[in-house]
């Protein structure tokens, strides 16, 4: 009887440590996805306020209030707009932070990343807007 007992918890063991695993692995790619989506919108965000303003400032406010992220520094936006005036391209990158170690190991030898953190982007186009008289000023809310 005390023998099975122990075998009982080898097995559980057993089942236990890769089915967290998986779980983890799970959990870690949801996460991504979902930064994935924040950093989409917020590139489509930040080219329809630039569409309107050129003003730098005025675009990466809309970056830090389109994505709810608390660290705020790891938020980098470039204008990939040359030559021609009547488009406005930008690309948002956001160097995510990953949760969890054993999951992260995997994911850094994958993609051979250094430190704990991917980073995601997103590119958007727009064509560049006129603005009418008297409607200057920009809301962000």
């Amino acid at each position: 009887m005390k023998r099975e007992q122990g075998q009982t918890v080898v097995e559980f063991t057993l089942v236990f440590i890769p089915f967290m695993i998986v779980l983890m692995s799970i959990f870690q790619i949801a996460h991504i996805g979902l930064t994935a989506l924040l950093v989409n919108h917020a590139a489509f965000v930040v080219t329809r306020v630039g569409a309107v303003s050129d003003e730098k400032n005025v675009m990466i406010q809309a970056a830090q209030k389109a994505l709810p992220f608390k660290d705020k520094q790891n938020i980098s936006l470039e204008i990939l707009s040359k030559g021609d005036d009547t488009e406005l391209k930008i690309r948002i990158t956001y160097n995510m932070k990953l949760i969890f170690p054993l999951v992260n190991s995997v994911i850094q030898k994958a993609y051979d990343l250094s430190g704990y953190q991917l980073p995601i982007s997103a590119t958007y186009m727009l064509p560049k807007e006129t603005v009418p008289r008297g409607e200057t000023e920009i809301h962000l809310d």
